[in-house]
């Protein structure tokens, strides 16, 4: 049994699907012709051109019209992953319930574990080692020109706002 809301997704595409019009052409794939173009869909490999039947694993529209038009019922296209009795068998163990923190034993003499050092520094250099000096000298003269705008050097005595950054500065 599949899912109430996968059935009601399916009979969805079965609306849409009725502006379809599968060409048979003898073998496991089926061109589909209707809005937005011709799609080939392989019923072998469970895939369609639009991707949505390879990415959801439920039979998209074009699947659909092929999957009707060759007499096959739908649910053999359906990954089990939308079946009812696989969330059954997924979630039918049980997690025995646990004593409060409080009554944990005490562990004594153990190592402090300590979080894995951050190698940002590292990555920043490897970026920066990329950006040419071309592009460094053009963002610094960037921002002198904004200095200017916003305030009188590096005193930033005006009421505007002063940037005195130095781009080369901030990619090391």
């Amino acid at each position: 049994m599949i899912f109430p809301k996968i059935v009601k997704k399916l009979n969805k595409i079965n609306n849409e699907a009725a502006i379809f019009r599968p060409e048979y052409s003898g073998g496991p794939k089926v061109r589909v012709i209707g809005p937005g173009g011709p799609y080939v869909v392989d019923l072998v490999a469970k895939s369609c051109t639009c991707v949505r039947f390879d990415l959801t694993e439920l039979p998209c529209t074009h699947a659909y019209v092929s999957i009707i038009g060759n007499n096959e019922k739908i649910e053999k296209y359906v990954n089990v992953l939308y079946y009812v009795d696989t969330f059954k068998n997924v979630y039918s163990h049980y997690i025995n319930p646990t004593n409060h923190e409080d009554h944990w034993p005490k562990v004594e003499d153990c190592a402090e574990i300590l979080p894995p050092k951050v190698k940002g520094a590292q990555i920043m250099k490897s970026l920066t080692a990329k950006v040419p000096n071309e592009i460094l000298h053009v963002a610094d003269e960037f921002l002198v020109i904004l200095n200017r705008l916003g305030g009188r050097g590096a005193d930033c005595s005006s009421s505007l706002p002063c940037i005195s950054v130095n781009i080369s500065q901030l990619l090391l």
